[in-house]
């Protein structure tokens, strides 16, 4: 699953199984988006060679905490404009995610 936060670009996986029970893997590229959503930087796992280099192990239940947590707090009524102002995600990429959510799923036809 992907999580777009006005600070954090995450990548939340299960865990195989047989290595770790019901727990989840928060994955980011920059160290600081797993920060932003309240792990603490003792529990940062770093890997050079990941595409997502920073990382967090820890339960379905506390992942789901935080994610209540996150949208609590919204308090924006436009995400981009929001994360722009918080300056961890660029403005660029966003537009260009929007463009290709709108492109790929919106049926309208704007002619």
């Amino acid at each position: 699953m992907w999580i777009f936060t006005p600070d954090a670009m995450l990548s939340i996986v299960q865990l195989p199984k047989a290595d770790a029970p019901a727990r989840l893997q928060v994955r980011a590229r920059k160290a600081e988006h797993l920060t932003a959503i309240g792990f603490k930087q003792d529990e940062v796992i770093y890997h050079e060679d990941r595409d997502y280099q920073y990382r967090v192990i820890t339960s379905t239940e506390r992942v789901n905490r935080l994610m209540m947590t996150l949208v609590s707090r919204i308090d924006y009524g436009n995400f981009k404009d929001k994360a722009a102002d918080t300056g961890s995600l660029p403005s660029k990429m966003l537009h260009d995610i929007w463009q290709a959510g709108f492109d790929g799923l919106d049926s309208r036809s704007w002619k």
